[in-house]
Parts: structure tokens; sequence; C-alpha cells
């Protein structure tokens, strides 16, 4: 295997917008209220206003992303970014530079007109890629999170404590829908750098990289039904990298569709570090 072939729907991306439907459903839904006090409660269109419903559900697997940063007024960079979500309102984005923004959420569910969509808020803890720092010397920045996932799209605005606006949009990928059981994840995985990692029938990890650096942790099921999976590593022997880092992992395809050979995880730190580990199966 060439582990130079793995390629991440976390890393690998393109821009994409929300069907323009759903930006127009947003603007009825920010637009309801307002004087006349008249009677059906129907906004401008003709169309009902928006209903809360039960059972809301932020879990997917969202590709096709773009993050932009908004540091100025004319200052704007773009990076590719993708993310996974679950039922519980964990969310997490990887940019292609390594950047991880971690999020816990309250989520919302509303229908209108036959669509449905959930709006959600919530804290967010935005990392450093690897190897850089934030201007006053940490690795993360804490911050709000506040957004909406449409039927087929996410769009998410991040206001971290220092620094500008963080824009998400990424589209669901049905990679999320794959069952998820300990016999796929089980068997000896290599990173991009050659180094192996196993993990046996009851989900023990364990790996030594190059440097000396040493992994032990323990991968779980989350649902059944969902392609997500819940992942512990705790990192020793490796300087400013020793930590126990918490976090997802999903199970992709890496040399035909179908076959289950990639595993990438994210975790972090508690608000220390961020971790992102892209694996092929051997």
């Amino acid at each position: 295997m060439n582990p130079n072939k793995q390629e991440s729907k976390l890393e690998s991306i393109k821009f994409a917008r929300a069907p323009s439907v759903l930006v127009a459903l947003l603007a009825v839904t920010t637009g309801c209220g307002g004087g006349g006090g008249g009677s059906g409660g129907i906004t401008a269109g003709g169309i009902d206003p928006p209903v809360e419903l039960d059972d809301p559900d932020p879990g997917g697997i969202w590709g096709d992303g773009t993050i932009i940063f908004q540091e100025g007024a004319t200052d704007w960079e773009e990076r590719e970014i993708g993310s996974v979500s679950t039922s519980a309102g964990e969310m997490r984005f990887v940019d292609e530079l390594g950047a991880s923004y971690v999020a816990q959420v309250e989520t919302s569910k509303f229908g209108s007109e036959g669509t449905t969509f959930q709006n959600f808020s919530g804290t967010v803890i935005e990392f450093a890629a690897p190897g850089v720092q934030f201007a006053d010397g940490s690795t993360g920045v804490k911050g709000t999170i506040t957004g909406t996932i449409w039927e087929e799209a996410i769009d998410a605005l991040i206001d971290p404590d220092v620094g500008g606006f963080r824009n998400i949009l990424a589209l669901y990928d049905d990679l999320y829908e794959r069952d998820s059981n300990l016999g796929i994840v089980t068997g000896t995985w290599e990173d991009e750098s050659g180094n192996t990692f196993s993990i046996d029938q009851d989900g023990a990890i364990f790996g030594q990289d190059a440097l000396g650096c040493v992994y032990d942790g323990a991968v779980s099921i989350i649902e059944t039904n969902f392609n997500v999976y819940r992942l512990t590593v705790t990192v020793s022997n490796c300087q400013d990298a020793n930590g126990t880092y918490n976090g997802l992992g999903v199970v992709d395809d890496l040399l035909a569709a179908g076959d289950s050979r990639q595993l990438i995880f994210n975790g972090n730190y508690a608000d220390i570090a961020a971790l992102t580990m892209v694996l092929g199966k051997l």
C-alpha cells in the first residue's frame, strides 16, 4: 500500500454552496414576526412560518467544504475543510492545514413547507495546526459557534475570543449512514510515514512512531447504524505532545469504493492541543 494515496474526506474537499431554496427559507425564518398582527401566520411569499419539531439530530459527516477566515474588511483567507458531528451535538472540523475546531452544541429542529432544518449554538475551541502557535503562544482559542444544518448541508459561524470570524459551509456525505462495528476497525493500520498501529477485537489501540512516541487507547461504538466511532488515545514519551486525546473516528474508503480501509481520527487533549490521524489498513 502506498500511504501517499490516502485521501481523506476531512482533508481533500472542494467549495460548494447551499441550495438556493434553503437560503430563501433562511431569509423567511429570520424575517418572521413584525408588526401588523394579521391572521393566519403567513409570511411574505405565502410560506408558513417554521414550526419547531421534536427529536433534533445534528449527526453527520460533512465534506466538500470551505472555511473562510474574516480577519479584516479585505483580509480573508479560504481553506478546504471537512467535519463530523454526533447526535449528541459534538462537532469536529479539520481544515487542510491541520487546524481543528471542536464544538459542543445545542440543537433545535424546525419544519416549513416540507423542508426541515436545525439551528445550533454552543462553544468551540480552535486548535492551531501542528507546530503552529497563536500570537500569545497558545495552541487553543475558545469561542462560540452558531449555525444551521439543512437536509444536505451545514453552515456554521465561529466567533473566537481572539481574531476574526470563521465561516464554514460543507455538504452532507452519506458515508455517515454506513454501519459501525469493531470488526471493521480491527487490524493493523499505517500512517503516511509508515508507522503502524494495531486495534484488537476488543477495540484496544497500540502503536509507536519513529520518534519513540507511544500511543495507547481504545475505540468504541457510539451508534451501530452510523459510521462514527469514539476514540481515546493516550500519547506518552512524546515531550509536548503527551496527553490523552478524546475524539471521534470515521471509516472511509481508501483504494476502492466500499473497502473501508481508511480510519480518520481527530481528538483533543482538553483545551491544550488536538491530534489528527489518517491511517490506512494493511
